[in-house]
């Protein structure tokens, strides 16, 4: 891994994953079968801006209960 140990496990509630400007959806695809709420924004979406990917990612959030 560029910035960890290969197979280093950090225990998280919350992951926020970020990348160049290009699309990646490799996280929502490995989520596909897990049964809570995936809220998909940013570069998962399509290239963004990371103006509009923080807005995206605000936006969210306030949706969490």
């Amino acid at each position: 891994t560029r910035y960890g140990a290969a197979g280093e496990d950090i225990p998280a509630d919350t992951v926020v994953f970020v990348s160049h400007n290009k699309s990646n959806r490799d996280l929502v695809d490995e989520l596909a079968d897990w049964p809570g709420h995936v809220a998909v924004v940013g570069d998962a979406r399509s290239p963004r801006y990371l103006q509009t990917a923080i807005r995206e990612g605000h936006l969210a959030a306030r949706t969490i209960d």
